[in-house]
């Protein structure tokens, strides 16, 4: 078996509360956007107008109206972007979680508890050879086999993928 097919497994398995935790973030930011509001919109209007540095003189209401028109239009496309981009990032997150829980659901039922006590709730080995009433030493070897599996089954899936 690849030893880095296994070594990134190991490393997906170890990430996977990482993950669940930047899915958390994510969809929280996708939830509750930061917008650039109004306010903000005329503060900048203001500096741009050189208020803030004591000049004194009429304005253009035209210009600014224009100015204020463009200044939205370029802030609903930047609030828009940073929506896509954080919409992208969780994408891959879902589908590397999503995947990653498949593969493990197709592992024999032992191996699949192992891993799913070990990686994805956080036990010890020595927890879950108490749970499953065997030794840690045999929970070492079927999370030994269980990772040989995954890692057959993404180096599978990358060659058909091709």
């Amino acid at each position: 078996m690849n030893t880095d097919k296994k070594t990134d497994v190991i490393r997906l398995l170890q990430t996977y509360h990482d993950r669940e935790r930047q899915m958390a973030l994510l969809r929280y930011e996708l939830e509750h956007p930061m917008r650039i509001t109004p306010d903000d919109m005329i503060e900048s209007m203001s500096f741009a107008h050189g208020e803030h540095l004591g000049k004194s003189g009429g304005v253009d209401v035209d210009k600014t109206a224009r100015i204020a028109m463009e200044y939205q239009k370029q802030v609903e496309s930047t609030n828009a972007e940073n929506v896509h981009v954080i919409a992208v990032k969780l994408d891959k997150l879902v589908q590397t979680q999503e995947r990653l829980k498949f593969y493990v659901s197709l592992l024999n039922s032992r191996e699949r508890d192992v891993i799913q006590l070990i990686y994805f709730e956080g036990r010890s080995a020595e927890e879950v050879a108490y749970e499953l009433s065997v030794a840690v030493r045999t929970v070492h070897k079927i999370r030994g086999r269980a990772v040989e599996q995954l890692a057959e089954m993404y180096g599978f899936t990358e060659v058909v993928g091709n």
